[in-house]
């Protein structure tokens, strides 16, 4: 499945906006207070099975996305999956149209949000996904790492459940660095590329959502994690945003970035 285009007429910030997303790789930018954010928390409900029988629910959860000095608001997603065309429509009243949810071949899981801002402190990866990891993450930050691994036996029968990679050390020009001493930065790449490794391979998501991606990573591993996103997303479409100046000026094609600001034309309040 994958979202072609998205309309959003006095939702939140918004008076009237049109997003083209269709396309494998979209990254919207633009100062905070934009509005980026909202798009990729508009498309998660748009994709959902929110459906509330309770007018009073209804109510607490869209009522206080409707735009100051507005009296509702309408967002519109076409959708498309095999060759034709779905439609979903949300308004401060509910799903008015939902022509994906009942389709035999949709399931929750059909978009990811990326959560590239969890506790960092805490890393776990099976041994079978670590090479996958190992080869990504190496490619982004530049240096060699080699993984500590754990075995987890069962108590009682002494057998062995599984092995996981709870750490790993870099190899930087001061030495050898264990995965709690690495930069923000550092940290900040592990989990998100073990968030996704760790996702099962049997069932992968259409649609990926990521919000500021590079956020505290050195700004010239910025095109690079770009880059490897997007050969580990082969096949899915991502909707990201970004900050980065890097990003913004340099990143290839061009007709992959969307500037939000243009885009508003003045209608952002």
């Amino acid at each position: 499945m994958r979202l072609k285009k998205l309309e959003l007429r006095d939702y939140c910030g918004y008076k009237q906006i049109s997003f083209d997303l269709n396309r494998d790789f979209s990254c919207l930018y633009g100062p905070n207070g934009c509005g980026k954010t909202t798009v990729l928390n508009v498309i998660t409900t748009l994709c959902s099975s929110l459906d509330f029988k309770d007018q009073q629910r209804v109510d607490r959860a869209f009522f206080p996305y409707i735009r100051d000095g507005a009296s509702s608001f309408c967002v519109n997603g076409l959708f498309e999956h095999e060759g034709k065309d779905y439609e979903v429509v949300l308004t401060e009243k509910g799903f008015q149209k939902n022509e994906i949810l009942k389709e035999k071949w949709w399931w929750p899981g059909m978009t990811y949000f990326a959560k590239f801002d969890a506790d960092t402190r805490v890393f776990c990866l099976t041994k079978e996904k670590w090479p996958e990891f190992q080869s990504s993450y190496e490619e982004i930050v530049g240096f060699k790492v080699e993984p500590d691994f754990y075995d987890d036996l069962d108590d009682s029968t002494k057998k062995l459940r599984g092995c996981y990679a709870t750490g790993f050390y870099l190899y930087k020009p001061q030495g050898k660095i264990p995965f709690e001493r690495a930069s923000a930065g550092e940290k900040k790449v592990a989990k998100s590329l073990s968030q996704i490794v760790n996702l099962p391979k049997e069932r992968l998501p259409h649609i990926v959502l990521i919000d500021n991606m590079e956020m505290h990573v050195y700004y010239k591993r910025h095109l690079i994690m770009f880059d490897v996103m997007k050969k580990i997303f082969t096949g899915m479409q991502i909707v990201a945003t970004s900050h980065s100046t890097v990003i913004v000026e340099k990143y290839e094609p061009r007709s992959d970035l969307i500037d939000v600001e243009e885009t508003l034309k003045g209608d952002l309040i």
